[in-house]
């Protein structure tokens, strides 16, 4: 059987503006749609990698039946790429870690879970989808706690619209419900108007209690900003949301279409991202841009100072999407970086499925790599540690400033004060840090090697003899 076969699409679904939804980088004359809940691609010019595809003017369409989305075999499950995979265990690894440490700290706050995208539960070749990964992360947490736990209750709450799946997902989530101090919600309707209904089933959802929302739609729309700036407006909710960056870029191609114009409005909160479209950048750095706005929207927002992006990458070495962790706590960013870490050694955070099954493909990321630039972005000014702290969680791929701050004072090119007396050169004691200010020189100093020194110093002692 030929694994891909070409068809039309009706014309009376060709005005739908769900049908536009993603470019493949891989195969710039293809632009990937995802319509009914299967795989489309519309074969475009080839010489015009870029055209702004009008959906009335989509024609002939690829169908690929590799199962990785629901077809017409398997309408309610399907195989799970790599980068879904590590996904699925990042979330998991992170969930883990904040269940636990809000479990221990929060006293009499119920923890509360929700997954905006829930799908069926489940995969043909992995048996826990993000739902199952979440609730088998709440009961791990509350079972090594023991006494420990300060916590009230855990809330795991699950959106999907399919009914197909819907009806999946509860089964696969049934046996968990009530174990273990854990209740579970579910609703069948979209990501927008499913959470009201979640609020009126969950009323400590909006008590100020912790919250973590795993938004990962099929696609670049679904999600309006005014929703997640809702979420994040309590102190203790983060998001991780699965940013379509190039679907998005896609859309706003085609703006000069109302509806997508509209679409575009609601992904950012506002028409800031014009600002973009009017550059007329190439596609690459257009979907880059898109990100870069994003996160810059996500950190506008009161006291969201920390933001990141994962990148997932296909096996041919193209950019996917990004996931994209929003929260007001650096502790929250620190510990969704180290649940990255486990899936990406590379320190990059950027999965890619071809290297799925290499247990280490790069050692870990150098911190030298990141002084210069550190140093640049303070160049001149006295700052306290935790600007540094913030700079370093936000724009790279370390956890901890400690050892770019030791380099650099050890080759003269910062000065720490207030951290009192006893304190050595390079040392970044956690009770110190609160109480330190680091002076950046206003210039970077240039040192000769040990090499370049010892004929100066050689000719210093010849003079004294």
């Amino acid at each position: 059987m030929n694994p891909e076969r070409t068809t039309t699409i009706p014309r009376e679904n060709r005005a739908k503006p769900q049908l536009t939804l993603r470019l493949s980088l891989g195969e710039p004359n293809i632009i990937e749609q995802k319509a009914y809940g299967e795989e489309l691609r519309i074969i475009g010019p080839r010489n015009d990698p870029f055209y702004d595809w009008p959906t009335s003017l989509v024609g002939h369409v690829r169908r690929k039946s590799r199962q990785l989305m629901p077809s017409d075999d398997h309408p309610m499950i399907w195989n799970a790429t790599p980068h879904t995979i590590a996904k699925i265990e990042m979330l998991s690894a992170y969930l883990t870690a904040w269940f636990q440490i809000l479990g221990r700290t929060m006293r009499g706050k119920d923890l509360i879970y929700i997954d905006g995208f829930a799908g069926p539960g489940e995969y043909i070749n992995h048996p826990d989808g993000s739902p199952i990964a979440a609730i088998k992360a709440a009961m791990t947490a509350r079972s090594n706690s023991h006494a420990s736990w300060q916590a009230n209750s855990i809330h795991c709450a699950f959106i999907e619209v399919d009914p197909d799946r819907y009806s999946n997902l509860l089964n696969r989530i049934e046996p968990y419900d009530n174990r273990l101090g854990l209740h579970l919600h579910s609703v069948r309707g979209t990501f927008v108007n499913g959470l009201p209904r979640l609020q009126a089933q969950l009323p400590s959802l909006s008590s100020g209690n912790p919250c973590f929302v795993f938004i990962d739609p099929f696609g670049a729309t679904g999600v309006p900003f005014s929703v997640v700036a809702a979420i994040l407006s309590n102190p203790t909710s983060e998001v991780l949301i699965n940013l379509d960056a190039d679907g998005i870029a896609r859309v706003m191609r085609a703006s000069t279409n109302a509806a997508n114009a509209t679409t575009m409005d609601s992904i950012f909160g506002d028409a800031s991202w014009r600002s973009i479209h009017d550059r007329h950048l190439r596609f690459q750095g257009e979907s880059r841009a898109v990100l870069d706005l994003y996160r810059s929207k996500l950190r506008a927002l009161p006291d969201v100072d920390y933001t990141f992006p994962f990148e997932m990458r296909s096996q041919s070495g193209t950019l996917n999407y990004f996931l994209v962790f929003a929260s007001q706590h650096h502790r929250g960013l620190e510990k969704m970086k180290e649940a990255m870490r486990q899936i990406d050694n590379s320190g990059a955070y950027c999965f890619s499925d071809a290297h799925s099954e290499e247990s280490r493909l790069f050692h870990f990321d150098n911190p030298e790599d990141y002084a210069r630039q550190t140093f640049d972005t303070f160049q001149g000014q006295t700052v306290p540690y935790a600007a540094v702290r913030d700079y370093v969680l936000n724009e790279t791929p370390l956890i901890s400033p400690k050892k770019i701050l030791k380099q650099l004072e050890d080759e003269r090119q910062l000065h720490v004060v207030g951290a009192g007396a006893g304190r050595r050169r390079g040392t970044f004691a956690d009770d110190h840090i609160a109480s330190i200010s680091i002076i950046f020189h206003p210039e970077w100093t240039v040192r000769p090697s040990e090499n370049e020194e010892a004929p100066q110093m050689q000719s210093l002692f010849e003079g004294l003899l």
